[in-house]
């Protein structure tokens, strides 16, 4: 049972909105302005301190020039990737997902999806009814730590009891088609195979290197479903699972809003983690299958968050980065992603703290002991309720450092805090501008719609704006893009590719030219 793993369980229930057709539905431009979106907060008026706060903060800056020179690098590591030959000397690999665009097309029934990200995995019951979705139910499930789950053999353990826990509360019956996002690097086979490349973002189970995520996820059901201690176990639920398709976070919030928006091409993710995933046209990916490329479109992962492992941004990452990086769970990896994604942010932010307080800077004589000086105690939540703090006296930047064990502090201290919330926000919301309009400026179309997800875009107070303004600055002439937020959980997405891929499997083995000339038709399925 899921409780023997010490599983707690929250159930949440929403209805999914419906899904709107028509050009630019929802979007929300922001307005064009040469000035700052955001004013700084206030700087110290101590001239002396304010000067060197100023140059500490100085390595966080980048011009446009830096920004550019970013974009360059990127381009090139995205062709590289997506020449096969290459692709294994390319920082960002490209992979082809073996997912067409999705619109249109019709369907009807029931599918599961589970979503594994870091430290949760969501079960959600989606109902697919022609072009409009809904989500009937879900169920979150923290992932333990890593004592009671540090092998791949036990979290897909864990994963196959909360699937059969799910299924039992629902009630569900018949042959259910399952999808499985996974935020994390794969390499994809087809729609319904693809194997695990590294864990990111801190997380690292042991136990296998490259694998492949069916093999792994049937093993763990045949497991859970035979017997436990000799006696045969009441787990025949898990029997009832089709695993459908393995779909990638940024894929499944892509097709969310391309399904019903056919100039959404690009779906970006500023998460915990940080990628990005756009339409590309098939002729232009290398690929050992060369099948019928009609249509000639398919969604490519990029996995942008590890642009930087070959050294091609140490021209601007900091003292504080490299620090970072030396002592995170995969050193010299993800280098672009452990200065965008939410689970580095407040890391960074906490180093520079500590740095400044040993240099005098902040806060006056604070014990070894106090909790600002260990690893992680500074989330990116900490720093969003810094970044919100704008009105005197800046209580619940008081109320951060408080829960911190910094006892003693000034109203200049406060300023200076909330400088340096600022600065790593702002680079990283700069960072996540020039990838973005390096993908705008490879799609080269007049208009492009861009849904952008994830906990870091959507609360941050002005992560959007200061993201929006600056892709406006690095974006090729004549062109232009909209940003929209997911109308839906990106759990109706992964639904949608699962159910493609059920229809063709119901007709022939699933293959690059079976999904391309089954993706739109109908649906129907139990």
């Amino acid at each position: 049972m899921v409780s023997s793993v010490g599983v707690l369980v929250f159930l949440r229930r929403r209805r999914a909105k419906r899904s709107r057709s028509g050009k630019h539905v929802g979007l929300t431009e922001i307005p064009e302005s040469n000035k700052p979106l955001n004013p700084e907060p206030d700087m110290p008026i101590i001239p002396e301190k304010r000067s060197k706060v100023e140059t500490l903060l100085g390595n966080f800056q980048l011009t446009n020039t830096k920004l550019q020179n970013l974009m360059t690098v990127l381009d090139q590591e995205m062709c590289k990737g997506l020449n096969g030959a290459p692709r294994s000397e390319a920082d960002i690999k490209m992979f082809p997902t073996f997912v067409r665009p999705l619109s249109g097309g019709s369907g009807k029934g029931n599918l599961l999806v589970l979503d594994l990200g870091n430290t949760h995995l969501k079960a959600s019951l989606v109902n697919l009814e022609g072009t409009n979705a809904q989500i009937l139910w879900s169920l979150g499930y923290p992932i333990p730590d890593d004592k009671e789950c540090g092998t791949v053999g036990q979290l897909f353990d864990f994963m196959a009891d909360c699937t059969n826990a799910f299924i039992k509360e629902e009630n569900l019956s018949g042959k259910i088609p399952l999808a499985l996002i996974v935020g994390f690097p794969c390499k994809h086979t087809s729609v319904g195979k693809d194997c695990l490349v590294k864990w990111t973002k801190e997380v690292r189970y042991s136990g296998t290197d490259h694998g492949d995520l069916y093999t792994l996820l049937l093993k763990a059901v045949d497991r859970r479903a035979k017997q436990k201690s000799g006696v045969p176990r009441s787990l025949d639920n898990l029997r009832k699972l089709k695993i459908a398709a393995f779909v990638n976070d940024a894929v499944s919030t892509l097709v969310s809003v391309a399904f019903n928006n056919s100039d959404c091409k690009i779906g970006l993710v500023v998460d915990s983690g940080f990628n990005a995933c756009y339409v590309e046209d098939w002729t232009h990916v290398e690929m050992d299958n060369t099948a019928d490329k009609n249509p000639r479109e398919m969604i490519i992962n990029t996995e942008l968050g590890a642009l930087g492992e070959n050294g091609c941004l140490d021209f601007f990452r900091t003292a504080y980065d490299k620090e970072l990086d030396e002592y995170s769970s995969s050193p010299g990896t993800q280098i672009l992603e452990k200065m965008v994604g939410g689970r580095y942010i407040g890391e960074i932010v906490r180093l520079v703290l500590k740095r400044m307080t040993q240099t005098d800077l902040l806060f006056g004589t604070v014990p070894l002991t106090c909790d600002l000086f260990r690893k992680d105690n500074i989330t990116t939540g900490c720093v969003i309720i810094i970044e919100g703090d704008t009105k005197e006296p800046h209580k619940k930047t008081s109320g951060v450092l408080d829960g911190l064990g910094v006892t003693y502090y000034t109203d200049d201290d406060l300023k200076t805090v909330r400088l340096v919330c600022r600065a790593v926000c702002e680079r990283a919301a700069y960072l996540a501008a020039a990838s973005l309009a390096t993908l705008v400026n490879h799609i080269n179309q007049p208009e492009v719609v861009v849904v952008v997800d994830g906990y870091l875009y959507q609360n941050h107070p002005h992560f959007r704006d200061l993201m929006y303004s600056k892709t406006l600055e690095l974006l090729d002439p004549g062109l232009k893009f909209y940003l929209e937020s997911p109308i839906c959980d990106r759990a109706v997405g992964a639904a949608r590719i699962a159910a493609a891929s059920v229809s063709s499997r119901h007709k022939q083995t699933v293959t690059p030219d079976a999904l391309a000339r089954h993706f739109q038709s109908a649906l129907n399925f139990g």
